[in-house]
């Protein structure tokens, strides 16, 4: 018997994903590690690169900083004299934030000059990389001539962290290994979304296998950027790649190297999913109970789909993470890594049914909507596909599709950084030209076009229960039409497991907050109000 197999007997082995926020806190990690080995887990770790420190006066974590320096490159003329100077003068604020986490993390002199050894062997690598290149290119969705070295720069991140991660855990008495250059090993140069996950999962296995008679003895720590992704890690699968990553990790040691699983878990600053933000909920005080009018509750269980359904309206879990876990049957967790002995949300691959009419309603205000307009489109096949394809070719990814006889609306999901929003809104203007005329057949048809730039909030209802709740559509209306909410379009798919609201996006945590009180708080008192005021409008319209 292996080393790795008494492991699996004696040993719970789990993957956990460490995001940015924890990275710069070890004292965090440190602890979880001893939690988690005092539990009988042996934990392989999976960390994203440094994020913002706001009590440094940091403005942007080291990914955005990253992004930064290669902005200050872009497009100068190199001098083979300069440039290196150049390069590391635009690195500066890089360098000094990961210097400044190994001052403030490590404390004894050889465990700091392993860290600081680490981390320039990793600056080198980026400065030879830049020095042969003419141009570095600043746009976020790069072309095909320059998406490879910025990849490469951005994987400076994660690659730094974990070096500086292993001395300060072997400092505190942990044994660790930083698992360095995990690379894809995928064939060709093109490859679909699930081959491009097997060249990511034979690349860890890879660099994993020396070290799996390990696992238990070394806490072993991934980065969660893998070089030489098809496309890069950031084009390809998003800035939340690490959550990804894990998964790839998990799949792995089971299905490559034979170890055993037992959990994969996003350590995050969340107790888990809630039944809907708490900066969406209304905190004043009810008056004839004493409490707050919302108080949101943590599911300790969802199902994948559901995870799913909510990625389009919350940055809790990545999208990509939870539908590799549904495809490989992988349970994911998502905890809070302050309180490691709390149950959090486990996202199971079956339908998980509660006692509520649904599990999460939620707003999301970061959306773009793009109305098109053909009055061809009522009697012709060809037009959905047409106009999808124009959103496809610019690389705008579209979270709801909702039509009518000549016209189909857009929505597109933001993301929270705004460098990114501005460089998504360049591809969706370039999408927008491309729309104004639309070819079916050789015949073009004029296309009218409205871009709403977060005009419109998206108010979603999740819950696998919505697959068995009859006449729920009713009453959801007719409560935001008691608060005077316009509801301004409606989705639903036939899961049955999602419910989109769009309204004014001024209206959006009212909506959420009255939805909240009926079903989730079930405000009895409150929803009496609701059916009155129901009652009353349709009295009105009756009366016209």
């Amino acid at each position: 018997m292996s080393a790795a197999e008494k492991l699996v007997m004696e040993e719970s082995v789990t993957v956990n994903k460490i995001g940015g926020v924890n990275t710069s806190h070890p004292d965090e990690i440190l602890n979880l590690v001893k939690v988690l080995k005092k539990q009988g887990e042996a934990p392989v770790l999976v960390v994203s690169a440094f994020g913002k420190d706001e009590k440094k006066g940091e403005k942007e974590g080291i990914t955005n900083e990253l992004i930064a320096a290669l902005g200050k490159l872009n497009k100068i003329d190199y001098d083979e004299k300069t440039i290196e100077a150049e390069i590391t003068e635009a690195f500066k604020t890089v360098m000094e934030i990961t210097n400044r986490r190994i001052d403030d993390f490590i404390k004894t002199e050889p465990f700091k000059k392993q860290a600081q050894e680490h981390v320039q062997k990793e600056m080198d690598i980026c400065i030879e990389i830049l020095k042969t290149h003419k141009k570095v290119m600043k746009t976020l969705d790069p072309d095909e001539k320059t998406y490879t070295t910025r990849d490469k720069i951005i994987a400076f991140g994660e690659r730094s962290v974990i070096g500086i991660l292993e001395a300060y855990l072997k400092e505190n008495g942990i044994d660790a290994k930083a698992i360095n250059d995990v690379e894809y090993k995928g064939n060709g140069e093109k490859a679909s979304k699930s081959e491009l996950h097997k060249g990511i999962q034979k690349g860890i296995a890879e660099s994993l296998n020396p070290y799996k008679d390990k696992i238990g003895e070394q806490v072993l720590i991934i980065g969660g950027h893998v070089k030489n992704v098809l496309r890069g890690m950031v084009k390809e699968i998003g800035r939340s790649y690490t959550d990804t990553t894990a998964v790839d990790v998990t799949v792995a040691l089971e299905k490559i190297l034979g170890v055993s699983v037992d959990s994969t878990v996003a350590w995050k600053d969340v107790d888990g999913v809630m039944s809907s933000a708490p900066n969406q909920m209304d905190k004043s005080i009810n008056p004839s109970t004493g409490k707050a009018i919302n108080t949101p509750i943590v599911h300790g269980d969802m199902s994948l789909e559901e995870g799913l359904e909510m990625a389009g309206v919350s940055t809790l879990m990545q999208v990509d993470a939870l539908g590799l876990a549904l495809e490989e049957e992988i349970s994911l967790s998502l905890k809070n890594i302050k309180k490691p002995h709390e149950e959090g949300t486990t996202f199971h691959v079956d339908e998980v049914i509660t006692d509520l009419p649904f599990k999460v309603v939620m707003a999301n205000k970061m959306e773009d909507t793009i109305s098109c307009k053909i009055p061809s489109m009522a009697a012709g096949p060809g037009f959905a596909a047409a106009l999808t394809k124009a959103f496809a070719d610019n690389n705008v990814s579209i979270n709801d599709i909702i039509t009518s006889s000549t016209a189909v609306n857009f929505t597109i999901n933001l993301p929270p950084d705004e460098a990114d929003v501005k460089e998504l809104r360049k591809r969706i203007r370039k999408t927008i030209i491309k729309l104004k005329k639309v070819e079916i057949d050789s015949e073009i048809y004029k296309c009218r076009t409205k871009w709403y730039k977060q005009n419109k909030a998206n108010v979603v209802v999740i819950g696998d229960e919505l697959r068995n709740a009859k006449g729920i559509l009713n009453v959801l209306t007719g409560v935001m039409s008691s608060q005077g909410i316009n509801i301004e379009m409606i989705e639903q798919t036939e899961e049955q497991r999602k419910i989109s609201f769009y309204v004014n996006h001024k209206d959006a945590h009212k909506a959420v907050q009255a939805l909240h009180r009926v079903f989730i708080d079930k405000d009895k008192d409150f929803a009496k109000g609701v059916v009155a005021k129901i009652e009353e409008n349709v009295e009105r319209f009756l009366s016209k």
